[in-house]
């Protein structure tokens, strides 16, 4: 069973000292969007319409690849596209293209592919890949197959966390809040941000040092 740690102070606590780095776990999501900068949310949101769910979680792709570091050898040649993958059923019905359409990771420009078998992205150069809920009678499988592949790997289906899924999106009342797998992102040669770290409800395995 993976170990789960929290930040507290300056440094990282196991479960014995979980209730001490309670106030993480109760963070919501004002918290730590307020932290990152990403949107404002609730009380503060600009005015206009309320915010999609999944037109929010598209937003939120974008933010989180901002925190996360793949090797030379993942990001291909300046200019090239950071390619953000949806394995199976995709479920943004088209947000991904109207809210990411005209943003960058890192200056490169977003390309979207869909996929539907996980080789597909494998060789597709894919460095964020959106697991989606349909694949789950196949999840193990594919993340056997995704396990030292630098894509990151992100879904928002319960327990996908506890499988292996890197960044797993879940509601928490009408907050969405996020867990992180440091572990996996370690395994996959890719670093992420201390700062991600920091605001993330869960984080499984030891941290990456440094970030």
């Amino acid at each position: 069973m993976a170990t789960l740690w929290h930040q507290q102070g300056g440094g990282w606590v196991g479960p014995a000292r979980r209730a001490a780095a309670g106030w993480l776990l109760r963070a919501g999501i004002a918290a730590w969007l307020g932290v990152l900068g990403l949107l404002a949310v609730g009380g503060t949101a600009a005015p206009g319409p309320p915010r999609q769910p999944y037109e929010f979680k598209a937003a939120l792709l974008q933010k989180l690849a901002q925190f996360v570091e793949w090797p030379a050898s993942a990001q291909g040649a300046p200019g090239q596209p950071f390619v953000i993958g949806i394995l199976g059923r995709d479920p943004f019905e088209g947000w991904l293209e109207k809210v990411l359409g005209s943003k960058t990771v890192n200056g490169r420009p977003i390309e979207f592919r869909r996929y539907t078998r996980v080789e597909e992205a494998l060789k597709g150069h894919c460095h964020l890949l959106f697991i989606a809920a349909s694949e789950k009678p196949r999840l193990d499988s594919e993340l056997e197959r995704l396990r030292t592949a630098p894509i990151l790997t992100v879904g928002d289906t319960e327990a996908f966390g506890e499988k292996g899924v890197m960044v797993n999106l879940f509601n928490s009342g009408a907050n969405v809040r996020f867990e992180i797998d440091a572990a996996r992102i370690s395994e996959a040669g890719l670093a992420v941000s201390s700062k991600l770290l920091a605001v993330a409800a869960k984080v499984r395995g030891h941290p990456k040092p440094g970030g």
